[in-house]
């Protein structure tokens, strides 16, 4: 049987609730609804991001391991222009519209860009009205940064020592 965690993530209280349920039939977003609706969240206050726990193949069940789920966050961030996304981000909340011109990206690469940091829960996404708005989902994620910024800096000055000496 598999299982889904579903996040509501409270903008007004910044509040993560999580829930996790079984389901007998294949998930979908009107399950998913239907799960909401009964516990009476007010949901225009909340981004909903769920995730499988448990991935069914071949009537086998695989669970992703803590090495694949590290790489593919790291996977996410190994890319300059979502780097840059995030220190944009940083402190504070930005429509996709505001994010384009200030980092000089075409809307189609900044899309795909978003995309992936939303699908790695990097970042969380809402729509108001017309306008998407983003934020950083959890703001350690800059720790992980900073540490790879002085991992750089340190190769790098290795690397400008060997220079020299030659």
């Amino acid at each position: 049987m598999n299982s889904i965690s579903y996040r509501l993530v409270c903008f007004k209280t910044a509040k993560v609730h999580t829930h996790t349920f079984r389901i007998t039939e294949n998930p979908s977003v009107t399950n998913m609804w239907f799960f909401i609706k009964k516990k009476s969240f007010h949901l225009a206050h909340y981004m909903i991001s769920y995730s499988y726990s448990q991935i069914i193949t071949n009537k086998s069940i695989m669970k992703k391991t803590r090495e694949e789920l590290k790489a593919n966050l790291l996977t996410a961030l190994a890319h300059p222009n979502r780097i840059r996304i995030l220190e944009l981000l940083k402190n504070s909340v930005k429509c996709n519209c505001e994010i384009a011109p200030e980092l000089e990206l075409e809307q189609s690469n900044l899309s795909r860009h978003l995309k992936i940091l939303v699908q790695e829960g990097i970042l969380i996404s809402w729509k108001e009205g017309l306008r998407v708005n983003y934020k950083v989902a959890d703001k350690r994620i800059f720790d992980i940064l900073a540490i790879a910024g002085d991992v750089a800096r340190k190769q790098a000055a290795a690397r400008i020592e060997v220079l020299e000496e030659s």
